[in-house]
C-alpha cells in the first residue's frame, strides 16, 4: 500500500500557530494577562527564560524538520518554565490580585463558554456502532471497509478508534481523508492506488464502503468511488 497522503504535513503548525496556540491554551483565552506577568517576569531567574525560550526554539525547529505538532497536547514539556515565569511575573505585579481574579474568571468563563465547533475543527467521534451494526452478517474475516472521512478529518484521529470498534470482525480498514487542499485529481489518484492494492490482496474477500453518516454500502466489487463522492 502506498504511504497515506500525508495529512500530518497539512495540519502541522508553523512557530507563530505554535506560539499563539501555546500562550491562548496556557492563559485560558487571556493572552494579554499573561504577556503581563511575562513582562513583570523580565530580569528574574534567567535560567527559566532561557529554558522557556530554547525549549520553544527546540521544539519550532523539529516541527520545522517532522512536521508533528497538530495539537496542543505537544506543548506539554513547556508548561514547566512556562508556569514558574508566570507566577515570577504575577508576584511581582502591582495589583496582582486584581489581575489574577481576573484571569480566573475568564478562564471560568472560557470553560463555561466553548467556542462553536468551526467547519475546519476535526469531528472526535464518528458512528462506529453504527457501521458495526449495519455490517451485521454481511462481513466475514478479511473483508475490507473503504471509510470515507468528513473534511478536514485526518485518518490518525479515527484509524485506532474504527479498529476498536470492529476489531472483532477481522476487517481490513482503509481509510479515504477529504483534506481541504487535495484536488479531485489527487483523490483519483489515491483511489486508483487502493484499487490496485485492494486488487491483489483480496482474493475471495468482498470488499464494503462507509461513509461519516455511518451507512454501510453493500458488498459490491469496486464501491470506493461512490463512498469517494458520498463521504466527501
Amino acid at each position: 500500500m502506498p504511504p497515506t497522503i500525508p495529512s500530518r504535513d497539512y495540519w502541522a503548525r508553523d512557530a507563530l500557530d505554535i506560539l499563539t496556540l501555546l500562550a491562548n491554551w496556557f492563559s485560558g483565552g487571556s493572552a494579554v494577562l499573561l504577556a503581563v506577568f511575562g513582562w513583570y517576569a523580565l530580569g528574574r531567574r534567567q535560567v527559566l527564560w532561557f529554558l522557556l525560550v530554547v525549549g520553544f526554539l527546540l521544539l519550532a525547529l523539529l516541527n520545522a524538520q517532522f512536521r508533528v505538532v497538530t495539537d496542543v497536547r505537544y506543548l506539554f514539556a513547556l508548561l514547566i518554565p512556562l508556569t514558574l515565569v508566570a507566577a515570577l511575573g504575577s508576584a511581582r505585579a502591582p495589583g496582582r490580585g486584581v489581575l489574577l481574579t481576573a484571569w480566573v474568571l475568564s478562564g471560568v468563563w472560557a470553560t463555561l463558554n466553548p467556542p462553536a465547533r468551526t467547519a475546519e475543527q476535526w469531528r472526535l467521534y464518528l458512528p462506529w456502532e453504527a457501521v458495526d451494526a449495519q455490517l451485521g452478517a454481511a462481513s466475514q474475516p478479511g473483508d475490507t471497509l473503504i471509510f470515507t472521512l468528513p473534511a478536514p478529518d485526518p485518518n490518525w484521529i479515527h484509524q485506532p478508534v474504527g479498529e476498536y470498534y470492529l476489531h472483532q470482525r477481522g476487517l481490513r480498514l482503509e481509510f479515504l481523508e477529504s483534506l481541504p487542499e487535495r484536488t479531485p485529481e489527487e483523490v483519483d489518484q489515491r483511489i486508483a492506488a487502493m484499487l490496485d492494492d485492494l486488487q491483489a490482496h483480496l482474493g475471495g474477500h468482498r470488499s464494503h464502503a462507509a461513509t461519516p453518516s455511518g451507512e454501510v454500502t453493500p458488498p459490491v466489487t469496486r464501491p470506493w468511488r461512490e463512498s469517494s463522492s458520498n463521504g466527501a
